[in-house]
């Protein structure tokens, strides 16, 4: 196995220069196919569908192997020290600081009021259709 890697790692084309042998004449290896820029002299290639967006990192994982992964480095800031764990106390004061900056915003809690009014409407209206009314 040890001489198929080192095969791999090896350069097996014997039109490649060192370095240090002076300028060369591009060959036909120099540039990975359709990655050449075009030239003043040469002709546009034609253009090719994009391809999709590969996913990397987490994007690429599985929802499991994301959970597994970022459960174990939860585990490890915590067992650095480097982690931070609300206390009760702590978690209220942080929610009336936030809370106190939303409401300085007049138009937003009037806006988050009516949506909040026109949901409870609907619901409303919702909730009796088809009943008929009671009679006393």
């Amino acid at each position: 196995m040890e001489a198929a890697v080192a095969k791999c790692l090896s350069p097996s084309d014997s039109s490649v220069s060192p370095a240090t042998s002076g300028p060369s004449e591009p060959t036909a290896h120099s540039e990975p196919a359709g990655h050449s820029e075009p030239t003043a002299h040469s002709e546009p290639a034609a253009h090719s569908p994009p391809k999709p967006k590969a996913h990397r990192g987490f994007a690429a994982m599985n929802r499991e192997a994301h959970r597994l992964l970022a459960s174990a480095g939860g585990k490890s800031a915590h067992a650095y020290g480097l982690a931070h764990r609300f206390t009760p106390e702590q978690a209220r004061e942080a929610g009336k600081k936030g809370g106190a900056k939303t409401a300085e915003d007049r138009a937003h809690m009037a806006e988050i009021g009516r949506k909040g009014g026109i949901a409870k409407g609907e619901s409303y209206l919702f909730s009796t259709v088809g009943k008929t009314p009671k009679k006393s």
